[in-house]
């Protein structure tokens, strides 16, 4: 992580993180493992990777 970045979590739903959550906190990057959420094991649909 470059210095002077801020982290922040986010929310999980039944499809993964919450999409709503990013779009209002615009952030410049998100770091993300679609296939497989740890420790939850919560895995993103296809239709929501778009």
């Amino acid at each position: 992580m470059k210095e002077g970045t801020t982290t922040i979590p986010l929310e999980l739903d039944g499809k993964g993180i919450s999409i709503n959550q990013i779009n209002a906190t615009q952030p410049d990057a998100v770091i993300v493992t679609p296939s497989h959420q740890f420790p939850t094991g919560i895995i993103m649909p296809v239709s929501e990777k778009n």
